[in-house]
């Protein structure tokens, strides 16, 4: 009998002690959260959002609760604050860092780092192009990627944050998310994809979709997020209450 609950305590024992799962935290900027979805979703991960440049002991808690072996964070250190990276190291947890002086910089280094697994998942890989500083874009771009409908690249209207030609990617098709009532306009970007030969749709948003997406947000998406630092590619964010 003493045997029996040996063994029964040891599989207990034994099954908490089981990784449920990697987890990729992120804060609440819309751009990275985004991107912190597809790795996620490639990973078979565990997204948990934290307040933006805010340190919340709670979300350690809920990190440590899932008993991951390795915790990814997407973003510079004003995004994800130093603090937890001290704090998980010390519990000891794996940490890796991926993250840029701007959002731009970040989706680049996320899409470059995690390529191979994208290539493995996506197989014939659509990207969705979403601007950079637009969240209703970013939003749209988001329920793509939950749909495992694509990965990201963000705009600047003239830039991307990554030339798809660098990946090694099989690309099928480039999609260009539009906000039809967003000052931001990509057609710089679809003009350079085309002629480069990629075959490039572009997706508009509908104009009463987007008024919903305004009313019910309340407010500007994150747009009081500045990123680390605002680099070549950074501009004012856009506030859609002003374009109601």
């Amino acid at each position: 009998m003493l045997k029996k609950l040996i063994v029964l305590l040891s599989l207990i024992l034994s099954i908490s002690a089981v990784s449920a799962t990697d987890v990729v935290l992120v804060s609440d900027n819309c751009a990275d959260q985004t991107a912190a979805l597809e790795v996620a979703n490639v990973l078979n991960a565990t997204v948990i959002t934290t307040t933006w440049g805010i340190y919340n002991e709670s979300v350690v808690e809920e990190i440590k609760a899932l008993n991951p072996d390795k915790v990814i964070v997407i973003g510079g250190d004003l995004a994800v604050v130093d603090d937890y990276i001290t704090t998980l190291e010390n519990e000891g947890l794996t940490i890796e860092r991926i993250g840029g002086q701007t959002r731009y910089d970040t989706n680049a280094n996320i899409t470059l780092r995690f390529q191979h697994e994208f290539a493995t998942a996506y197989g014939n890989a659509t990207i969705c192009v979403a601007h950079g500083l637009d969240d209703i874009s970013l939003n749209e771009t988001m329920a793509k990627i939950r749909e495992g409908h694509c990965l990201m690249i963000l705009s600047n209207g003239s830039d991307l944050s990554v030339e798809p030609e660098r990946l090694r990617l099989n690309i099928n098709k480039i999609e260009v998310i539009e906000n039809p009532i967003c000052p931001c306009n990509n057609s710089a970007v679809v003009n350079r994809l085309m002629h480069k030969g990629f075959s490039v749709s572009v997706e508009n948003i509908p104009e009463d979709k987007v008024k919903s997406m305004i009313a019910n947000i309340g407010a500007p998406m994150n747009h009081q997020h500045n990123d680390t630092t605002v680099g070549d590619m950074g501009a004012p964010h856009i506030n859609h209450q002003n374009m109601k």
